[in-house]
């Protein structure tokens, strides 16, 4: 038994005559004819009676009528399940992420990707660090992963998908705070606050600081930006970190941005996933998106 013949089934108990029902399919009269009777061979019974010009369904026939249509309606279903997914009006995404792209970076790609896509569950996991990332996890339990390093193993593809400049800064009443251009030799003696989880963030800020000849003395390490934000907002310290995550406090005056001769670095946000995995629909939709997001940035 298989569903052509189920569907011919129905069709030929609908219009109780094997000539419509094979019209009905767009099929041949003798096709529809024999599939009946080859199915009734299979289950050794008669599933119609011939009554006159009309055939008409057998008793066996009406209750394996109900389960046929039970079947099809299943078959419907499926295939309308697979439509819902292809246009993502169903499905669900998982984005593993650092902290810093979690919480300043993703957050607008993942409230226009709901906007545009309303039904599709989002779930996004912050990760600490890369190392927290095994091949299981890439390949089972997340669809993408955004992070600011390059150290995921061998069985992932990384696509490169932000560049953020590095913004050195000190709060409105640090004594530097009013200067628009300054050396690093004006930086002497002052101390860092570093984000500790900040990753490549913090690693390029004071490879970047070195190599202008400032060994920057580390004053406190933050678990998080807002920490690390809160201490150099009070005056305390310097500290260097991505553009998305000052820039509010930039505009609003609460940090100060310091323009130092020939200090230029950048941090990079790479996308991650397995390299045996086909991105799902909705996978696939996000990374568009942060692409297009991030246009520009990336080169």
């Amino acid at each position: 038994m298989n569903i052509t013949q189920l569907r011919i089934l129905r069709a030929v108990a609908e219009c109780e005559n094997y000539s419509r029902a094979a019209q009905q399919l767009f099929l041949s009269q003798p096709h529809v004819y024999v599939q009946m009777r080859n199915l009734e061979k299979e289950l050794g019974c008669h599933l119609f009676d011939q009554v006159g010009r009309h055939a008409v369904l057998t008793e066996v026939g009406r209750a394996l009528l109900e389960y046929a249509t039970q079947i099809l309606n299943l078959e419907d279903e499926a295939i309308q399940m697979v439509k819902d997914f292809k246009r993502l009006d169903k499905g669900q995404l998982t984005i593993w992420a650092g902290p810093m792209v979690a919480d300043y970076i993703l957050p607008p790609v993942m409230a226009a990707f709901k906007r545009r896509f309303p039904n599709i569950e989002l779930k996004l996991q912050i990760v600490i660090h890369g190392a927290e990332i095994s091949e299981k996890s890439l390949r089972l339990e997340t669809d993408l992963v955004f992070l600011g390093t390059r150290s995921l193993p061998p069985y992932s593809v990384a696509e490169r998908i932000w560049n953020s400049d590095l913004v050195v800064c000190v709060g409105p009443g640090h004594r530097l705070a009013s200067h628009e251009t300054i050396s690093v030799d004006d930086l002497a003696g002052e101390v860092f606050v570093w984000y500790a989880f900040g990753g490549m963030a913090s690693r390029m800020g004071e490879e970047a600081l070195r190599k202008r000849g400032l060994e920057p003395a580390t004053a406190m390490l933050m678990e998080s930006p807002e920490s690390v934000k809160g201490v150099v907002k009070g005056n305390y310290g310097i500290t260097v970190l991505p553009r998305p995550v000052v820039d509010e406090d930039l505009r609003a005056g609460r940090l100060r941005a310091l323009s130092i001769a020939g200090f230029f670095a950048r941090y990079a946000v790479f996308c991650y996933r397995h390299a045996m995995r086909r991105l799902s629909f909705p996978a696939e939709a996000f990374l568009q998106m942060a692409r297009e997001a991030s246009a520009g940035t990336a080169d």
